[in-house]
């Protein structure tokens, strides 16, 4: 995406600190990198956060239908396994990063609430950025 890269998030990093500097405010950043995040999408999570933010009903049927009895399968040589899925954004299609995007910005709408942070997310990394005059005032 157009402007949506990491050197825009790390230039908005600057820009926040700089600010911070200009106005004698400490700056406490804290880094969040989701291991295995796209791996670990739970999808009755997904479901409940979008049954939650009532998106129309076709939408979430087809969300639903999508991620419904989706199975994976080993192969060995001769001898295969399969296992059914609950969680994963499926790789390669158009809809894995929505499905992120989705827990994700829960996340964001929760950190949001607290005062003096500015947040920056890019995929599955997350920076809180607080601001206070004291250190008192950041935590």
């Amino acid at each position: 995406m157009p402007q949506k890269c990491t050197v825009e998030a790390l230039m908005r990093l600057f820009e926040i600190i700089l600010n911070g500097n200009k106005r004698k405010l400490f700056t406490t950043l804290v880094f969040l990198g989701i291991k295995g995040a796209f791996d670990n999408a739970w999808w009755p999570a997904i479901l409940c956060l979008l049954r939650s933010a009532n998106i129309p009903g076709n939408l979430f049927a087809v969300i639903s239908s999508f991620l419904k009895d989706r199975t994976t399968t080993l192969s060995l040589g001769h001898c295969s396994k399969e296992r059914p899925l609950k969680k994963v954004c499926p790789q390669g299609s158009v809809s894995g990063p929505l499905l992120w995007n989705i827990i994700i910005n829960n996340l964001l709408d929760q950190v949001s609430t607290f005062s003096c942070c500015e947040t920056i997310a890019f995929a599955d990394n997350l920076l809180l950025c607080f601001q206070g005059k004291t250190l008192q005032d950041i935590n």
